[in-house]
């Protein structure tokens, strides 16, 4: 992915640091064209794990609607190959 590796994670929890915040993360929703993939579940639980050590509130997301590619970033991703 293009920012969820650890070392990701650990600038972002000292950027963060000090800051009274909650974290979602989103797991990318992939879509047909695309040349990103959705990190593997193992991955985002790493990502919230090292940012909650660092005393950071964080959610995972999920988004619901990907088996008819209507979850979130989906639905703009078909507009913009087909827009009206």
């Amino acid at each position: 992915g293009k920012n969820d590796s650890p070392e990701d994670a650990r600038r972002l929890a000292k950027l963060l640091k000090g800051i009274h915040c909650k974290v979602n993360l989103i797991p990318l929703n992939p879509y047909p064209g695309s040349d990103f993939k959705r990190p593997p579940d193992a991955k985002v639980l790493t990502y919230q794990k090292i940012l909650m050590k660092n005393k950071i509130r964080t959610l995972i997301r999920e988004s619901r609607g990907q088996d008819i590619l209507a979850a979130c970033g989906q639905l703009r991703a078909g507009y913009a190959a087909n827009p009206c």
